[in-house]
């Protein structure tokens, strides 16, 4: 079972707040992403200009999707790394 994080930190570049904006439009590690991502969507990625640009035709709708389904799946496979390295930490009695 998954546990709460016990930081609000990045992991990617240690920002003190790890946040959906800031890994959409701050956090280096999905720059390559998101150069893709503006590509398609132009360099505004506030939260109306995406839900615009969404709802405005299915070449965006696809690329936030894109965009969103690989970061996630990234963080979900980072976090379980973390998970079982502080299990068998634990497990260790470190």
């Amino acid at each position: 079972m998954a546990q709460k994080e016990p930081t609000t930190e990045c992991h990617d570049c240690g920002a003190a707040v790890d946040f959906a904006q800031h890994t959409l439009e701050v956090c280096p590690r999905w720059a390559a992403l998101r150069q893709g991502l503006t590509s398609v969507l132009g360099r505004d990625l506030s939260l109306p200009s995406i839900i615009t640009a969404m709802l405005g035709d299915d070449e965006s709708w696809k690329a936030m999707v894109s965009f969103y389904e690989t970061v996630m799946s990234q963080k979900e496979e980072d976090e379980r790394v973390r998970e079982e390295a502080a299990d068998v930490a634990s497990i260790r009695g470190q």
